[in-house]
């Protein structure tokens, strides 16, 4: 993904735990961050991530099998969910639990059900973000 510069871009990788490597277009190393990747603020300070662990698990779409910390076999554990990274600072903080999404409008389907998060993005300004939170039977 473009970090707010066409000339700065960023991918997930895997080295001793999940990360985002942060180069520049003639190859140059700038970052690493723990985390991954969703969604890049327009800006390219920040970015919307999610556990690619826990979608992994989920569908056979995609994700990262690789990394799978204990609670990636949670149903809705309240240590996961949609975080905020920092990229310049090497920081992330949890905005949304998956504990307070599978609270949040339930359904008796939801019960029981296994949830995760997916699909963030940013608007064009990045003064708002979506992303869609799914639950599996």
């Amino acid at each position: 993904q473009w970090l707010g510069k066409d000339t700065i871009f960023a991918f997930n990788d895997y080295n001793n735990g999940e990360c985002i490597k942060i180069y520049d277009c003639s190859g140059v190393k700038i970052n690493e961050v723990s985390g991954h990747l969703g969604a890049a603020h327009p800006q390219g300070k920040t970015g919307l991530g999610f556990n690619f662990g826990r979608l992994a698990n989920a569908t056979d779409a995609y994700g990262y099998e690789f990394y799978n910390p204990d609670h990636v076999e949670k149903n809705n554990p309240p240590e996961d969910g949609l975080w905020l990274i920092d990229l310049e600072k090497n920081s992330r903080r949890l905005i949304v639990s998956l504990a307070t999404l599978s609270a949040t409008d339930p359904d008796p389907t939801m019960e029981s059900a296994y949830h995760y998060v997916t699909h963030t993005t940013y608007n064009h300004s990045g003064t708002q973000y979506v992303f869609l939170r799914f639950w599996r039977l």
